[in-house]
């Protein structure tokens, strides 16, 4: 449109041109610029949540070990940051799980030994008998309900 003008000899509005150039160009960086800040956000966004979701899941799984309880295995997805600390946190409790497992075996065993020697023995007096029937008891509370006779 600039360009006839020039041709047909006539003196072109150059401060119209530049204003409409001027426009065009605050027009483009504009769009450019919610463009970009969009793509930062969105992978600002995909960041965090490789980071923090990872964090919240074994947070949440510490509490539960703190509460007294044993939690499954944590997965973490394939690029989530922090499989290390996820790994030594479900190594952690697969050995807590063990030796809790063979601590309730063993006062398994215990109070039934106790108990067989209680049911088989007449001998003992009756302050030894009372207070092997206790040490049955209380060893039989520290049982999971699943575990206790």
């Amino acid at each position: 449109d600039s360009f006839t003008i020039i041709e047909s000899g006539q003196v072109p509005d150059f401060p119209g041109l530049l204003s409409t150039i001027n426009n065009q160009l605050g027009l483009w960086l504009g769009v450019s610029f919610l463009v970009i800040v969009c793509l930062v956000l969105v992978i600002g966004i995909f960041f965090m949540h490789r980071v923090a979701g990872p964090i919240y899941r074994i947070s949440r799984n510490l509490r539960e070990v703190a509460s007294g309880t044993l939690p499954e295995k944590i997965t973490l997805r394939r690029k989530d940051f922090h499989k290390e600390l996820a790994d030594d946190f479900n190594q952690m409790v697969m050995h807590l799980k063990q030796e809790r497992k063979e601590s309730q075996d063993l006062i398994c065993e215990a109070s039934d030994r106790i108990k067989t020697v209680l049911d088989n023995s007449e001998s003992l007096g009756k302050e030894s008998t009372q207070y092997l029937q206790e040490v049955v008891r209380k060893l039989r509370e520290l049982l999971p309900s699943d575990k206790k006779q």
